[in-house]
Protein backbone atom coordinates (compact mmCIF):
# COMPACT_ATOMS: atom_id res chain seq x y z
CA UNK A 1 0.00 0.00 0.00
CA UNK A 2 2.90 2.50 0.63
CA UNK A 3 4.43 2.10 -2.03
CA UNK A 4 0.84 2.81 -4.12
CA UNK A 5 1.06 6.09 -2.57
CA UNK A 6 4.53 7.03 -3.17
CA UNK A 7 4.08 6.27 -6.88
CA UNK A 8 0.77 8.38 -6.86
CA UNK A 9 2.83 11.05 -5.57
CA UNK A 10 5.54 10.96 -8.07
CA UNK A 11 3.05 10.94 -10.80
CA UNK A 12 1.63 13.69 -9.75
CA UNK A 13 4.21 15.28 -8.92
CA UNK A 14 5.55 15.04 -13.02
CA UNK A 15 2.25 15.62 -14.16
CA UNK A 16 2.41 18.80 -12.34
CA UNK A 17 5.59 20.04 -13.17
CA UNK A 18 4.66 19.10 -17.35
CA UNK A 19 1.92 20.84 -17.21
CA UNK A 20 3.18 23.64 -15.50
CA UNK A 21 4.72 24.41 -18.63
CA UNK A 22 2.22 24.12 -20.57
CA UNK A 23 1.89 26.60 -23.20
CA UNK A 24 -1.68 28.27 -24.13
CA UNK A 25 -2.70 28.62 -27.34
CA UNK A 26 -2.79 32.91 -26.92
CA UNK A 27 0.78 32.42 -26.03
CA UNK A 28 1.42 30.24 -28.67
CA UNK A 29 -0.26 32.89 -31.49
CA UNK A 30 1.92 35.63 -29.56
CA UNK A 31 5.31 33.73 -29.71
CA UNK A 32 4.48 32.62 -33.56
CA UNK A 33 3.86 36.40 -34.44
CA UNK A 34 7.75 37.28 -32.65
CA UNK A 35 9.31 34.77 -34.63
CA UNK A 36 7.93 35.62 -37.45
CA UNK A 37 9.00 39.27 -36.93
CA UNK A 38 12.60 38.09 -36.18
CA UNK A 39 12.65 35.68 -39.24
CA UNK A 40 11.85 38.55 -41.54
CA UNK A 41 14.80 39.97 -43.70
CA UNK A 42 14.05 43.40 -43.06
CA UNK A 43 16.57 45.28 -40.79
CA UNK A 44 16.44 46.03 -37.33
CA UNK A 45 16.82 48.32 -35.19
CA UNK A 46 18.51 46.65 -32.96
CA UNK A 47 20.75 43.07 -32.36
CA UNK A 48 17.70 40.93 -32.28
CA UNK A 49 18.51 37.24 -30.38
CA UNK A 50 20.30 34.52 -31.96
CA UNK A 51 17.20 32.02 -31.51
CA UNK A 52 13.29 32.23 -32.00
CA UNK A 53 11.47 31.45 -29.48
CA UNK A 54 10.47 27.82 -28.90
CA UNK A 55 6.93 27.94 -29.13
CA UNK A 56 6.32 24.44 -27.46
CA UNK A 57 7.71 25.44 -23.92
CA UNK A 58 8.53 28.46 -22.05
CA UNK A 59 11.62 27.12 -21.10
CA UNK A 60 14.25 25.21 -23.10
CA UNK A 61 17.61 24.60 -24.58
CA UNK A 62 18.69 27.08 -27.23
CA UNK A 63 21.37 28.12 -29.64
CA UNK A 64 23.50 31.45 -30.02
CA UNK A 65 25.23 32.17 -32.95
CA UNK A 66 23.33 29.55 -34.95
CA UNK A 67 24.17 29.94 -38.80
CA UNK A 68 26.91 32.60 -37.63
CA UNK A 69 29.09 33.58 -40.47
CA UNK A 70 31.82 34.93 -37.95
CA UNK A 71 34.11 31.89 -37.32
CA UNK A 72 32.63 32.41 -34.14
CA UNK A 73 31.09 28.96 -33.36
CA UNK A 74 27.67 28.48 -32.02
CA UNK A 75 27.28 28.62 -28.06
CA UNK A 76 24.59 26.68 -26.22
CA UNK A 77 22.11 28.72 -23.30
CA UNK A 78 18.89 28.41 -21.78
CA UNK A 79 15.75 30.10 -23.06
CA UNK A 80 12.85 31.28 -21.71
CA UNK A 81 10.19 33.44 -22.31
CA UNK A 82 6.57 34.42 -21.32
CA UNK A 83 3.38 36.81 -22.20
CA UNK A 84 1.42 39.25 -20.16
CA UNK A 85 -1.01 41.41 -21.17
CA UNK A 86 -1.06 44.96 -21.08
CA UNK A 87 -3.99 46.51 -21.99
CA UNK A 88 -5.27 45.62 -25.49
CA UNK A 89 -1.58 45.17 -26.16
CA UNK A 90 0.05 41.37 -25.38
CA UNK A 91 3.61 41.85 -24.18
CA UNK A 92 6.37 39.22 -25.49
CA UNK A 93 9.38 38.82 -23.28
CA UNK A 94 12.42 36.57 -24.38
CA UNK A 95 15.21 35.47 -21.79
CA UNK A 96 18.52 34.11 -23.23
CA UNK A 97 21.04 32.98 -20.71
CA UNK A 98 24.64 31.71 -20.96
CA UNK A 99 27.63 30.67 -19.34
CA UNK A 100 30.64 33.12 -19.26
CA UNK A 101 33.23 30.73 -19.48
CA UNK A 102 31.96 29.39 -22.49
CA UNK A 103 30.81 32.84 -24.27
CA UNK A 104 34.49 33.77 -23.11
CA UNK A 105 36.05 31.43 -24.64
CA UNK A 106 34.55 31.43 -27.63
CA UNK A 107 34.96 35.49 -27.39
CA UNK A 108 38.57 35.05 -27.35
CA UNK A 109 37.83 37.55 -24.38
CA UNK A 110 38.20 36.62 -20.80
CA UNK A 111 37.39 40.12 -19.39
CA UNK A 112 34.05 40.84 -21.36
CA UNK A 113 31.51 38.39 -18.96
CA UNK A 114 32.54 38.28 -15.18
CA UNK A 115 30.12 36.51 -13.49
CA UNK A 116 29.61 32.56 -13.59
CA UNK A 117 25.92 33.33 -15.91
CA UNK A 118 25.23 35.86 -17.87
CA UNK A 119 21.69 36.94 -19.54
CA UNK A 120 19.99 39.65 -21.75
CA UNK A 121 16.28 40.00 -21.92
CA UNK A 122 13.99 41.21 -25.15
CA UNK A 123 10.57 42.67 -25.22
CA UNK A 124 8.35 43.12 -27.97
CA UNK A 125 4.63 43.99 -28.17
CA UNK A 126 1.64 42.45 -30.06
CA UNK A 127 -1.45 45.30 -31.02
CA UNK A 128 -4.99 43.79 -31.12
CA UNK A 129 -4.11 44.14 -35.13
CA UNK A 130 -1.18 41.48 -35.05
CA UNK A 131 1.78 44.11 -35.18
CA UNK A 132 4.97 43.12 -33.73
CA UNK A 133 7.07 46.65 -32.09
CA UNK A 134 10.12 46.38 -30.44
CA UNK A 135 10.34 47.63 -26.75
CA UNK A 136 13.66 47.46 -26.07
CA UNK A 137 15.90 45.12 -24.36
CA UNK A 138 18.38 45.19 -21.08
CA UNK A 139 20.79 42.78 -19.42
CA UNK A 140 24.30 41.60 -20.32
CA UNK A 141 25.79 42.40 -23.00
CA UNK A 142 24.42 41.10 -26.20
CA UNK A 143 25.97 37.83 -26.48
CA UNK A 144 25.10 38.29 -30.40
CA UNK A 145 27.48 40.97 -31.12
CA UNK A 146 30.24 38.96 -31.66
CA UNK A 147 27.98 36.57 -33.94
CA UNK A 148 27.94 39.93 -36.29
CA UNK A 149 29.33 39.90 -39.60
CA UNK A 150 32.15 42.92 -39.37
CA UNK A 151 31.15 45.77 -41.40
Amino acid sequence: MRWALVLLAVVSLFAYACSKDSVEPAERAAAELVNAHLRDDSPKNYIPPGTVINVDKHKSDCTIGEGSTTGFEPMPAQCEWNTRQEGAETVVELVEKWKCSEFNQRAGRPDFCRGSEASHQWIWAISEAKEVRYLGDTGDTVAESFYLPAH
